[in-house]
């Protein structure tokens, strides 16, 4: 019965959590991603293997205001590690943004051709899709320019 009760708090726990897979990082990750992101207009938040209806699932166009890390607060991890926050507007539902990131999730323009910021910085991760259209992925924010 133990079993039991144990395997159902880890279940209803569980569908709490997202897929981050480099949200959690180096502080060299971390400022080579801010340097990064600040060069960009936009970025598409976007976890393509992820389930309709999840968090991520959606593409988020991100008009980006501001970005900077900070210490993950993370009381069990004997080292320190990082995360990136972007702070700007989706483009989508104009509404403020700001929120961590997931390096493996943030998407940027490079000719036409949506790149996480982790393949950008040859951060190694568990690739969703094999680089989606940019103008496809951004589009609501190219339709807003014109």
């Amino acid at each position: 019965m133990k079993k039991i009760i144990l395997v159902a708090i880890f279940v209803m726990f569980s569908s709490y959590c997202k897929a981050d897979q480099l949200q959690i990082i180096t502080k060299e990750q971390a400022i080579k991603a801010v340097e990064l992101i600040k060069k960009q207009e936009i970025v598409v938040v976007w976890c393509s293997c992820c389930e309709s209806g999840t968090t991520g699932a959606e593409p988020q166009i991100i008009a980006v205001r501001n970005v900077y890390y900070k210490i993950a607060d993370l009381s069990s991890s004997a080292e320190e590690n990082y995360i990136v926050v972007v702070q700007g507007v989706n483009l989508h539902y104009k509404i403020a943004f700001d929120d961590e990131i997931d390096l493996a999730y943030t998407h940027i323009g490079i000719n036409d051709v949506a790149y996480t910021v982790a393949q950008t910085l040859r951060i190694p991760f568990r690739k969703c899709n094999d680089g989606n259209v940019w103008s496809d992925l951004s589009a609501i924010y190219i339709q807003d320019k014109n």
